[in-house]
Parts: structure tokens; C-alpha cells; sequence
């Protein structure tokens, strides 16, 4: 009955035992906001691509692998939470949302590495690193100080000090950078 609801906007399903989203999620036409975190869902519908008003999508702490073939019909999306267990395809992912002329932000779940196709986010304007594994932070600010647009930059390094290697100065449209350490 979800397919009813034509003025929805925003849908939050957060923490529920939810295992599945139904095709019919895509006739959801003003749907801006969708968040599925914490849920049993372990894909999304192909239908998914139809949400075109589609701005914020939050799926932390799913067991999403990849996101579906349709995602680069997502036009007006600008920000996706992945923060979470290190389930999804990332290169596969940041291939789909390059294509998006909209998508500004992203929040990457625990990684070990920044994957090297992370510039292709031509218009990535915030970038937040959480809980990651980084032995040196070298190569992942090679791959970060390629993106051009990059005005804030957030890094949550729970496990050591953070020492900024120099291509932190190739970021010339930084505003933000936050280095938070608790280690």
C-alpha cells in the first residue's frame, strides 16, 4: 500500500526489522529522504532508479552489497551514509554516483583504504572518514587531494594521531578539514 502515498517525502525506517523495501517504492515520486539504516535489508529494488526527488539516502549498518543498476537515474541525489560494516561495493558505488550531477556528499564506512576511483566525485564538496584503518596516511591523501571540489573534510581516527602528509596542500577549496583523534 506503500505506492499510495504520493506525498511522501521523507520515510524512515531506521532500526526496524525491515528485510526488504517492495518494488513499489519507486512510485514514491516526491521522496526526498530515505533512510534504511539498521535495518535486515540486504538489496534494493531496481525500481529504486524511478525516485527522482530522491536527495539524502542513508544506509548504515545494512547488509546492502551493491547499489542497483538504476542509481545513476538518481539525478537529484546529493548525499549517501555508508558509514557502517564494510559490506558494499565501493568502487562499483562511487562509479554510479559520478555520474550524478547533483551528489556533493559522503560519509565512507570503515575502510582500510580510499578506493583510487574516489576523484571521479567531480562535485564532491564533503567527505567524512569514519572508523577507518589507515597505517599511514599517504596514499589515501593522494587519492583526496585529487578532488578538486573538496571544501570540508572530516577525519574520525579512532586508533592513532593523524599527521597530515603535504598533499593535504593540493585541497585549495578547503574550508573545513576536522581531525578528530580519541586514541
Amino acid at each position: 500500500e506503500i505506492k499510495k502515498l504520493k506525498s511522501l517525502t521523507t520515510l524512515k525506517l531506521r532500526g526496524n526489522p525491515v528485510k526488504e523495501l517492495p518494488a513499489e517504492i519507486g512510485l514514491l515520486r516526491k521522496l526526498e529522504i530515505l533512510d534504511i539504516g539498521f535495518t535486515q535489508i540486504k538489496a534494493l529494488p531496481s525500481e529504486f532508479g524511478n525516485l527522482k526527488a530522491l536527495k539524502r539516502l542513508y544506509i548504515d549498518y545494512t547488509e546492502i552489497k551493491h547499489l542497483p543498476e538504476s542509481t545513476p537515474k538518481l539525478t537529484n541525489l546529493e548525499y549517501i551514509h555508508l558509514f557502517g560494516p564494510k559490506t558494499i561495493n565501493l568502487v562499483e558505488t562511487i562509479d554510479f554516483l559520478s555520474v550524478l550531477p547533483n551528489f556533493t556528499e559522503l560519509d565512507l564506512p570503515v575502510v582500510s583504504e580510499i578506493p583510487d576511483n574516489l576523484f571521479k566525485l567531480k562535485k564532491l564538496q564533503k567527505l567524512n572518514i569514519y572508523q577507518h584503518d589507515f597505517n599511514d596516511y599517504r596514499k589515501p591523501f593522494e587519492t583526496i587531494s585529487k578532488i578538486e571540489s573538496l571544501k570540508e573534510l572530516r577525519i574520525y581516527d579512532y586508533g592513532s594521531k593523524v599527521n597530515l602528509p603535504s598533499e593535504i596542500g593540493s585541497l585549495k577549496q578547503l574550508e573545513l578539514l576536522e581531525l578528530i583523534c580519541s586514541g
